[in-house]
Order: structure tokens, then C-alpha cells, then sequence
């Protein structure tokens, strides 16, 4: 019998915190090895959404890395139920038997780091009793000809082009519906919060606890909720954005894909590059917000 284990979780009272995980099978695979595998890590609660990926979890020769960490922005739910940060990465079990994920852990501010404890699964083996020779990965096998010549191949691209032409529409306008519903929650002290921050205590939770109020101030200068979005399609909302330059834009685009850094990839900045972080998110938003007053006295 193949049993999965799909989570587990850790609570802390103290902090209001709660970090879980799970593993599960990726759509269409079988409790395998060399089947794709989707492990998923949350962290949920008060001031979740500055937590950062202490250090890039350590997998073990049992385990290839097909991608990740992704971070995952479920718009479906309502802004309260969401994680502060939700991370996914694409695994693939090379040994059969039970396999455990690394532990993982998070830092929120200057607080004790949160572990999640590890996941297991059980994999059956990719042989037969019949089989003395191992099967290819999934993903890597051959493509057989089915004989069905160019016609086939010809219709297949058409079809391709025409679901590649549709994707944006699609996307553009699920963003549309999610910032019409979505209520925006403005925080007069963004800026304050921002300059409280203390570079040379901890760099790296400096800096991932700056790119979630960067993003919210930004938006608030333009009026614009755009948390559902991730940080990259959240940098490419900027361009042409009113009141934006494309110097401005490109500014806070690389700005934000290095704070991602940071968050999602476990990156450890030295307390110059935080304390440099701040001051150019300082002065974007205090740009933007000049721009806007001096828009809404001109408007009067």
C-alpha cells in the first residue's frame, strides 16, 4: 500500500504565526520515483507577509530540484485568508521507499527563526519484477511517430499559436476583475514603517520584509491594488502606469527582483546593499507621493 503524507504544521502562539507544509503528487503522476512531485510551504498569520526564506533548504542525492521556489498567489481567496507567503517547489524522488523533505525555515523580523518540520512520501520503484533496466524519466522519453506526417504536426502549431494569442487577453483581464473586487487597504504609515526598518541588525529580513511595503505604497500612489499579482508581473503593471516614467518603472523593477532575491531564494545582502534598498524605496515613494499632491493641487 502507498501511503502520502500531505502535511503537517507548526504553530506558534507567541507570534500569531503559522508556518505548514505539503507534499503531493503533481497532476497526472503516480507515487513513483521520477514522477514530479509539488511541495509547498506556507507561512501565515501576523507579520507573515515579511517573512523570508532564511536559507535555501538542503536536499539531499535522494531528491532532484525540477524548479523553484515559486512563490504562489491564489487569487481566488480574499485578501485576509491569504498566506503572507506561500512558496512551491517541483521535486522528483529518486529512491524508492519513504522520502522526507529537508526542513525549512523562515525569519520574520528580529523573532527566532520558524521551522517546518519535514514531509514524507512513500515511492514505490520504477521497475518490475519482469524489468532489469531502468525506465526513462518522465519528461525525457522519446517521442514515437504515430505516422501521422505533417498535416498533424502543422495542425498541432496552429493550435499552439492560437492558445499563445489568447493567454494574455485571458490574464489581462482576470487582473482587471481582481483589482475591480478587490477592497484597498491604504496604510498612512508605509512610510514611517519603511523608515523604521534597521539595516545593519538583520540585512536579510531588511530586505524581505521591504519588497511587500514597497509594493503597497507604490500602489497607493497610483491608486492601483495590485497584490494579487507576483512581483514580476507586478513589475511589468508599471509600465505605463500614469505618473511613471520608464526610468521610474525600470528603477523599481530591478529594485523589487532583488528584494525577491532575498525572499524566495535565501540570498544573504551584506547591510550596505539593505541600507541601499531603503533609500531607494524611500525616495521612490517620496517622488510618487510628491507627484500625487502636486496633481491633486493642480486638479483643485
Amino acid at each position: 500500500m502507498i501511503t502520502l503524507a500531505l502535511s503537517t504544521v507548526l504553530c506558534c502562539a507567541a507570534q500569531a504565526v503559522e508556518v505548514a507544509a505539503r507534499l503531493e503528487l503533481a497532476p497526472g503522476a503516480t507515487a513513483a520515483t521520477g514522477q514530479p512531485l509539488e511541495w509547498t510551504v506556507t507561512v501565515s498569520g501576523l507579520d507573515s507577509d515579511s517573512a523570508v526564506l532564511a536559507a535555501p533548504p538542503d536536499f539531499g542525492p535522494e531528491w532532484v530540484v525540477l524548479g523553484g521556489p515559486t512563490p504562489v498567489v491564489n487569487s481566488d481567496l480574499a485578501l485576509a485568508s491569504r498566506p503572507g507567503l506561500e512558496l512551491r517547489w517541483e521535486l522528483m524522488g529518486l529512491a524508492a521507499g519513504e522520502l522526507k523533505t529537508p526542513e525549512v525555515r523562515f525569519q520574520i523580523g528580529d523573532q527566532d527563526p520558524l521551522g517546518v518540520a519535514p514531509v514524507s512520501i512513500e515511492l514505490a520503484g520504477a521497475l518490475e519484477e519482469a524489468e532489469d533496466a531502468p525506465r526513462p524519466l518522465a519528461g525525457f522519453r522519446d517521442v514515437e511517430d504515430a505516422g501521422g506526417g505533417d498535416a498533424d504536426l502543422a495542425l498541432v502549431a496552429a493550435a499552439l499559436l492560437m492558445l499563445a494569442a489568447c493567454l494574455p487577453l485571458v490574464a489581462r483581464a482576470r487582473r482587471g476583475r481582481a483589482a475591480a473586487t478587490a477592497p484597498v487597504d491604504r496604510e498612512a504609515n508605509l512610510l514611517e514603517r519603511i523608515e523604521a526598518l534597521d539595516p545593519a541588525a538583520d540585512p536579510a529580513a531588511v530586505m524581505g520584509a521591504l519588497g511587500p511595503l514597497l509594493r503597497r505604497a507604490v500602489d497607493d500612489a497610483r491608486s492601483d491594488d495590485q497584490r494579487s499579482l507576483t512581483d514580476s508581473e507586478w513589475a511589468a503593471s508599471l509600465e505605463g502606469s500614469p505618473g511613471f516614467t520608464p526610468e521610474r518603472s525600470a528603477s523599481l523593477s530591478a529594485l523589487i527582483e532583488e528584494l525577491g532575491r532575498v525572499r524566495y531564494g535565501g540570498v544573504r545582502p551584506s547591510s550596505f546593499a539593505a541600507r541601499e534598498a531603503v533609500t531607494q524605496a524611500l525616495d521612490h515613494i517620496r517622488a510618487l507621493s510628491g507627484a500625487r499632491q502636486a496633481q491633486a493641487g493642480g486638479g483643485a
